[in-house]
């Protein structure tokens, strides 16, 4: 009983990790396209920028 029971929190451990990265990931990305384009960028980094971000 207690054996399935560290194995269901360890699954909802390692699914919290992976919405935590993914979060981070977000954020990083945002930042970057920012910062990016707030320092007179080429236009074809804020195509790519904005074409990766389309999605979410």
């Amino acid at each position: 009983m207690s054996a399935q029971l560290d194995r269901e929190s360890s699954e909802n451990l390692l699914s919290d990790s992976r919405f935590f990265f993914e979060k981070i990931w977000l954020n990083v990305s945002l930042y970057l396209a920012f910062k990016i384009r707030s320092v007179n960028a080429p236009f074809w980094v804020e195509d790519t920028m904005a074409s990766s971000l389309k999605p979410l």
